[in-house]
C-alpha cells in the first residue's frame, strides 16, 4: 500500500518503484526504468544488450515535507554491432544531473515566493548556490519571454543598488501597475538611451511621463521624448514646500537666545509640517502660539497651507494655473528667503506641475516599487551585481496587475 501511494506521488513516466526506505530525515525510493534501449548513437543499430547497472542518487520533490532521494538503478547498454556503450536517460533527469527538473522548478518557485535564498536552501537541504542557480534559470527565461504591453503613461524613479554608492532608474507603468524595466545608473545618458531604443509605435502611444523634479530625468525625457507631456510628481513638489518651511523653522530656531525657545521650536518641527485640517484643537493652538511669537514662521506656515490647497481645491487646470501664479507672487513678496528661493526654483516647472491636473497621476506606484526593492535587498542580504538585481526586480514586479482604463 505504501509503494502504491509513493508511486502515485512519484509520477515519473517510465520509472517504477522497486523499494522504499524511510529514514529519520529522508525518504529513499529505489526506481528502475522500463524504457527501451533505443538505437545506437554511433551506428544507428537497434540491437543492444545490457552491460552493467550503475546507481545514481537524484533529489526529487519532497513528500509530506520530507526530502526524497531517488536511487535510480540505471542500465548501461552495449551495441552488438559497433560495441559502443551508452547509459539510459530520462526526460525529467538530465545527464549527470543530481536533481530532477521538477525539483529545480520547485526551488525556483520557492525562491521567487519567499525571496530569501538562504532560508529556502536551509529548508530544502541544498546549497545557497543551488537555489540561486534555479532562480536565475527561471528569471532569465521569464525576462527573455516577457512581452510587456505598450504603456500610455510611464513613471520614472530611482532606487539604490548600494545606497550612497550606486543607483538605478526604475521605469514602471502606473496604470497597469508593473515595472517595465530597470536601467543601471540615474544619469541622463542611461535613461535617454533606454527611451531612445523604444520602438516608434511605443513612443507614439505614450501620453505622459510622471517623475520628480530631478534634473537628469527631465533632460533625458526632453531629449528622447520631446512631444510627450511631463508630470511633476505631486508628493515631491509638496515635500519641497515642506522642506522650505522646515528650513525656515531651523533658521529661526538657530537665532533663539533662550534654551526654552529653541526647545519649543525643535519640538514643533513635525507639528508645523502636518496638514492644517488634521490638527486637533490643542495642536492648532500650539501652531497659533508659535505664529504669534514668530510672525515669519506664521507666514511660512500659511504659504505651505496655501500651496497644499492648490492640489486640494482646484478642480481644473485653469484654476490651478491662476492660483499657482498667485502663490509664486505671494512667496516672493513674503521676503522669506527659503520661500523666495523655492518660488524661483519651481516657476520653471509650472507646466509640469499643472499637468497633474490634466492627468491626475502621481509617482505613488513607483515609490511603492522602491520600497519593495528595499525589501528584496534586505531579504537577499544584498544583490551581487546589477543584472541579478534587474532580474529579481522584473520577476517580482514585472507582471501587469491591472487593466488600463478605457
Amino acid at each position: 500500500m505504501r509503494d502504491e501511494a509513493i508511486n502515485a506521488t512519484l509520477d515519473l513516466g517510465g520509472l517504477e518503484v522497486e523499494a522504499i526506505s524511510v529514514g529519520d530525515d529522508t525518504i529513499e525510493v529505489v526506481v528502475v526504468s522500463r524504457l527501451e534501449a533505443g538505437s545506437c548513437k554511433r551506428c544507428g543499430g537497434i540491437a543492444a544488450e545490457p552491460k552493467e547497472r550503475p546507481q545514481v542518487l537524484v533529489r526529487d520533490l519532497p513528500i509530506s515535507g520530507r526530502p526524497v532521494m531517488l536511487r535510480w538503478i540505471k542500465r548501461r547498454w552495449r551495441c552488438r554491432y559497433c560495441s559502443a556503450t551508452w547509459t539510459e536517460t530520462h526526460p525529467e533527469i538530465p545527464a549527470r544531473a543530481r536533481m530532477t527538473r521538477r525539483f529545480r522548478a520547485h526551488l525556483a518557485t520557492r525562491s521567487i515566493a519567499e525571496r530569501n535564498f538562504s532560508q529556502v536552501a536551509a529548508a530544502e537541504g541544498v546549497s545557497y548556490d543551488t537555489v540561486s542557480r534555479a532562480h536565475r534559470t527561471r528569471a532569465e527565461l521569464f525576462v527573455k519571454d516577457r512581452r510587456p504591453p505598450a504603456p500610455r503613461i510611464i513613471a520614472i524613479d530611482e532606487a539604490a543598488v548600494r545606497k550612497g554608492h550606486s543607483y538605478c532608474t526604475v521605469i514602471s507603468d502606473p496604470q497597469r501597475r508593473y515595472v517595465i524595466d530597470t536601467v543601471a545608473g540615474r544619469g541622463v545618458a542611461a535613461l535617454a538611451s533606454w527611451l531612445s531604443d523604444l520602438d516608434q509605435d511605443t513612443k507614439d502611444g505614450l501620453d505622459a511621463v510622471v517623475m520628480d523634479l530631478f534634473g537628469p530625468f527631465h533632460m533625458a525625457v526632453t531629449a528622447a521624448l520631446p512631444d510627450v507631456d511631463r508630470i511633476a510628481d505631486k508628493f515631491h513638489v509638496l515635500r519641497m514646500v515642506n522642506h522650505a518651511l522646515d528650513r525656515t523653522r531651523s533658521r529661526t530656531q538657530g537665532r533663539g537666545h533662550k534654551t526654552g525657545t529653541r526647545r519649543k521650536l525643535f519640538r514643533s518641527r513635525f507639528l508645523l509640517l502636518r496638514a492644517g485640517e488634521s490638527l486637533s484643537r490643542a495642536d492648532r493652538h500650539r501652531v497659533d502660539s508659535i505664529g504669534f511669537d514668530y510672525p515669519e514662521l506664521a507666514l511660512g506656515w500659511r504659504l505651505k497651507e496655501d500651496f497644499r490647497s492648490i492640489y486640494e481645491l482646484c478642480e481644473t487646470r485653469a484654476a490651478a494655473a491662476e492660483t499657482l501664479e498667485w502663490w509664486f507672487d505671494q512667496a516672493v513678496a513674503s521676503g522669506i528667503r527659503e520661500f523666495v528661493k523655492l518660488a524661483t526654483n519651481l516657476r520653471p516647472w509650472t507646466n509640469e506641475i499643472l499637468n497633474y491636473f490634466t492627468y491626475g497621476l502621481t509617482n505613488g506606484f513607483s515609490e511603492g516599487i522602491t520600497n519593495r526593492i528595499k525589501v528584496l535587498k534586505r531579504q537577499g542580504y544584498g544583490i551581487p551585481n546589477f543584472e541579478s538585481f534587474r532580474r529579481r526586480i522584473l520577476v517580482e514586479c514585472g507582471q501587469p496587475k491591472a487593466r488600463v482604463p478605457a
